[in-house]
């Protein structure tokens, strides 16, 4: 719970901007016996057997997950805006690019969903 506390109040820290890192990190500060960093191989989720080919879900290619987790790092940085519709957007923004092998509890997302509104003022 305390890893999860931190993951939530570093990066809803309005003095710095959020970075690639800290997303990057995530997985890592919540459950440390999982590596650190961005996912490095394709991923998928649902569907039979150990292939993408009857997935119910692929994530975009890992050669492309360090330019859209940018993207989000930006969007998570910025507080205009409804902070509660943010929030949301950027969950699911996180969920379709899935950066992160998974664990299966799926604690990191939960991380990122109250930082927006934190950045905004609104809690």
């Amino acid at each position: 719970m305390v890893a999860t506390e931190h993951a939530i109040d570093s990066p809803a820290d309005r003095s710095r901007p959020i970075s690639t890192q800290d997303i990057a990190d995530l997985q890592h500060t919540i459950e440390p016996r999982l590596p650190a960093g961005l996912r490095t191989e394709q991923n998928w989720a649902g569907g039979p057997g150990w292939s993408p080919l009857r997935a119910d879900f692929v994530p975009p290619p890992e050669s492309e997950v360090p330019a859209l987790v940018s993207d989000l790092a930006s969007f998570l940085t910025a507080t205009h805006g409804n902070p509660v519709l943010r929030a949301a957007i950027a969950h699911a923004q996180f969920e379709t690019i899935h950066p992160i092998i998974d664990p299966p509890d799926h604690r990191r997302q939960r991380a990122y969903r109250p930082t927006d509104p934190h950045r905004a003022a609104a809690l």
